[in-house]
């Protein structure tokens, strides 16, 4: 099964996997480091493209010949505008190691109004993922800005002095600056909590003893695997819902508690389309325990449950899905959330597919007892 674009970027064949995440001693980047290392700037592009791309007509907008532009530090930044029904975009993407493929940090997707052209909002990506950004939208003289992660709004109507034509050539690291007395950038991208190593360690594990030969988890577990992960393996693949893997769970010696209550999110979004924020925002679910919470509120309620059990894996059920999820976050700041199911690794687009019209239980496990 193909891993999520998301995902890819932690290179989930087990023995760069862990190479990726053997640093336990890394100090978590501060802010500054995480926008200038993971938060590619392409502002001199968004520049040189201001008076002939981001500001004219439709008709002339529309007419421009997509084409690569490679910044100063060396970022490559494809530079194109995209006609659809209802609006026009105006796209500058940064190159990830796939090329342009699937989405990249610092990239920014500007919507612009049909008939008049006016600049209705900005969507900057504050990961590798389009769930992850900021919203920039007019308002009067001034700039707005929301920030959302894995869809939940964290924060709604930060503000910056200047027109928003203005503040799009911007560094975006400058608006962080304007806005940061305000509301704190680093929290929300979780960089305090810095590396899991725990937890990546477990996922490589865990891949491992969930492609063993059936049975062979819960019996002997293959050299190099470790035995709680083995041991989780079996009882995920053989318990059908939440309530048994509880109980296994709970037998084997494990602190496993399903969520509950409510998240410290303003709303959440409506992220079906990956290039516009759709508005209004929805509000957002409370979990309630034995019946979870939507599949679309699911890798955001895994975000804010980490950042308060930094060490913990999960185990997720819903109709038709049994799964681990390991929220994992790299030296860069960087973060994913990533699946593994009995078969394998789980595409995130596949599991929200198989859960679209249902709701999904999460049950916690506590760090590894060592």
């Amino acid at each position: 099964m193909r891993l999520s674009r998301p995902a890819a970027l932690f290179l989930f064949a087990a023995s760069v996997f862990a190479a990726s995440f053997a640093f336990a001693d890394a100090a978590p980047p501060d802010l500054e480091t995480y926008l200038a290392r993971s938060l590619p700037d392409n502002s001199e592009i968004r520049q040189k493209f201001f008076t002939n791309l981001i500001t004219v007509p439709k008709e002339t907008a529309l007419k421009f010949d997509e084409r690569v532009q490679t910044t100063k530090a060396g970022v490559q930044v494809l530079v194109r505008s995209r006609p659809r029904t209802t609006d026009f975009l105006i796209e500058f993407i940064n190159a990830s190691p796939d090329g342009f493929q699937g989405s990249r940090a610092g990239s920014y997707v500007i919507q612009r109004e049909p008939s008049k052209g006016y600049i209705l909002q900005a969507k900057v990506l504050l990961q590798d993922d389009p769930t992850c950004y900021a919203r920039l939208y007019p308002q009067a003289e001034g700039t707005r800005i929301d920030v959302v992660m894995y869809g939940a709004v964290l924060k709604k109507g930060l503000y910056v002095s200047g027109l928003i034509y203005n503040n799009l050539t911007r560094p975006f690291k400058d608006l962080v600056a304007d806005t940061k007395a305000s509301f704190n950038w680093a929290g929300a991208l979780s960089l305090s909590l810095g590396a899991r190593p725990s937890v990546a360690a477990f996922a490589v594990s865990a891949k491992a003893a969930l492609g063993a030969p059936a049975g062979a988890a819960a019996q002997a577990p293959a050299p190099g695997i470790a035995g709680r992960e083995a041991r989780l393996a079996a009882i995920l693949g053989r318990s059908a819902g939440a309530e048994t893997f509880l109980a296994e769970a709970a037998t084997a010696g494990e602190t496993a508690v399903e969520l509950s209550g409510v998240f410290p999110a303003l709303g959440l979004a409506d992220d079906r389309d990956p290039l516009v924020v759709r508005q209004p925002y929805a509000e957002y679910p409370r979990y309630e325990p034995g019946k979870g919470l939507p599949a679309n509120a699911l890798r955001s309620a895994l975000y804010f449950d980490a950042r308060a059990f930094p060490d913990s894996v999960y185990a997720l059920y819903g109709a038709g899905i049994k799964a681990f999820a390991l929220p994992l976050v790299d030296e860069a700041g960087r973060s994913a959330v990533v699946f593994l199911g009995p078969e394998g690794e789980i595409a995130w687009e596949t599991l929200a597919g198989t859960a679209r019209d249902g709701r999904i239980r999460l049950v916690r496990l506590g760090a590894r007892k060592d």
